[in-house]
């Protein structure tokens, strides 16, 4: 019986021979990366994330880092309107873009998205500050962050351009719901961890 073999025998090579960025594009299933990882996947994965966190706002917590989702969202909202403009998933996890939300909102803007100055700043934050890595691991200490309002603003803002975006190439995308109004104590005050406003 013949397995599909030759796909992973295929990625080792390239490996050995150093074309990793080539290598890192061919999976099991012999498929590329860039057709199997489209914008309406990542959109809707993004979609989850920030729908995930405004549920988390909304309830009374015991998580140390509520706000993470929403960090991760904007991201996934920045990388689905790249790979509709044609960046490919091999360029979106390089070192040029990677994690770094100021990169990918400057390559977006040029791409032809619309951020507004406090997306931009948000976006700059997430990159130039720990505040995206303290969500995930715990550090101690003082740090500045931008509100949480105006995180969840940019995070909204991307979600309705990038919904848009896709729209007009005749896609489906599910219909967005009108936002839930950021009305509970963890978006009205500063975080119990020492955000300032």
């Amino acid at each position: 019986m013949i397995y599909e073999v030759a796909p992973m025998v295929q990625l080792a090579r390239r490996r050995r021979r150093g074309e990793a960025a080539e290598a890192n594009s061919v999976t099991k299933s012999g498929r590329d990366d860039d057709e199997r990882t489209n914008s309406i996947g990542l959109y809707h994965c993004a979609v989850s994330y920030h729908e995930g966190a405004r549920a988390l706002a909304k309830v009374r917590t015991t998580a140390t880092r509520p706000d993470s989702p929403i960090y991760h969202a904007i991201e996934l909202f920045l990388k689905s309107y790249l790979r509709l403009r044609g960046v490919s998933v091999a360029d979106l996890a390089s070192r040029r873009f990677g994690h770094r939300a100021d990169r990918l909102g400057r390559r977006a803007a040029e791409l032809g998205l619309v951020l507004r100055d406090e997306d931009m700043e948000v976006l700059r934050m997430m990159a130039e500050t720990d505040i995206v890595i303290r969500t995930r691991y715990i550090r101690t200490g003082y740090f500045s962050a931008p509100s949480l309002q105006a995180v969840d603003r940019t995070c909204q803002s991307l979600r309705v351009s990038v919904c848009e975006a896709i729209k007009e190439t005749g896609t489906f995308v599910r219909p967005l719901k009108p936002p839930a109004p950021a009305t509970s104590r963890w978006f009205r005050q500063a975080a119990p961890w020492g955000i300032p406003r």
